[in-house]
């Protein structure tokens, strides 16, 4: 599919086993505004799977590029008032090339919220490769980039800078390679890297959903339908991401804070621990939820969303529950 002057919308198709000269699935030219969002691409037989070249505002959202012969995403763009986001994407497994690589001449790329996994990787790095002699601003956060060829990040470009925030990378700090000339303009976001296992649920069998001992979907349960599972440990990519993302998509108790990584913010995003006491599920337990408590008295709390009115957890809601959540006044998460 190639894309040329204009705002098309792409989404929910498979692209199989397709080979083209500037990519296997989607190709961008000088475009405005188009959307490629809810994809598979798969076993496809080029150098990049999908390519992004041009200007304008393009966005790359919630597909699944994986198991590809060449780079997951090939960014050859430029122009001063440019943006593009690529946002919410499982990138991995794909064997001759790196999971995204750069090579911007202006404007601004936004890589938030992807799982970079497994990328075999072109040198000098298989998760995030950037490199470029013009000015450019490259922004990664709440992502995860694991199991890449090391190292996970390689930022090259001289005039140009990039910021990195709240991304689970392995090897932390050491993760990247900067080259001597562009030290000045790669920024690390305070102590927000962490450089934990993720702990994704099956990434064997391509299942990047992080474990959760509060519930996690599994598109395996219920014999293939999906459903909610219990695991034994939680990843601490959980409640990690930056504070100031969104996550209302995220199913209850969400922590009020978004997860790292391709489902941080999606309906399948892996539950938080619940804060208990907080019946009104806005992270604080104050007078709003002695109100929300009292509504809920004698209703079953194993019916819909009446769980939260059993604050201290013994199958009843009642007044018990009122001098639970009022001695828990004040405490709050995160």
């Amino acid at each position: 599919m190639h894309v040329r002057y204009g705002s098309a919308v792409v989404t929910g198709n498979v692209f199989v086993s397709n080979s083209g000269m500037y990519g296997s699935a989607y190709c961008v030219e000088s475009s405005s505004a188009p959307v490629f969002c809810g994809n598979l691409v798969t076993e496809g037989h080029t150098n990049y799977v999908c390519y992004v070249s041009g200007s304008g505002h393009p966005v790359l959202q919630q597909n699944v590029i994986a198991g590809n012969n060449g780079t997951g995403l090939y960014i050859y763009w430029g122009a001063a008032d440019s943006e593009l986001v690529v946002q919410g994407n499982v990138i991995s497994m794909n064997g001759c090339g790196n999971g995204i690589t750069c090579y911007p001449f202006g404007g601004r790329c936004v890589l938030a919220s992807n799982t970079i996994y497994g990328n075999a990787g072109a040198s000098p790095a298989g998760g995030i490769d950037c490199t470029s002699a013009y000015p450019v601003e490259v922004m990664v956060s709440d992502s995860i980039l694991w199991g890449n060829k090391e190292p996970q990040i390689s930022w090259g470009c001289p005039k140009g800078s990039m910021t990195v925030q709240y991304c689970d990378i392995q090897g932390g700090r050491d993760g990247a390679y900067v080259r001597a000339d562009s030290q000045v303009g790669f920024h690390w976001r305070g102590n927000t890297i962490m450089s934990g296992n993720p702990l994704f649920a099956d990434p064997a069998n391509g299942d990047y959903h992080l474990k959760s001992e509060h519930g996690r979907w599994s598109p395996a349960a219920n014999g293939g339908a999906g459903g909610w599972v219990i695991d034994d440990v939680t990843s601490p990519c959980i409640d990690a991401g930056d504070p100031a993302s969104g996550y209302s998509l995220k199913p209850q108790p969400n922590g009020c804070r978004i997860n790292m990584g391709a489902y941080g913010n999606t309906d399948e995003a892996s539950k938080s621990e619940w804060l208990r006491g907080d019946a009104s599920l806005d992270c604080r337990v104050d007078v709003l939820d002695l109100i929300v408590i009292r509504n809920l008295f004698m209703r079953d709390p194993a019916s819909g969303v009446n769980w939260r009115g059993d604050v201290n957890e013994d199958g009843r809601i009642n007044v018990l529950d009122l001098i639970y959540a009022r001695n828990q006044m004040g405490t709050s998460r995160p």
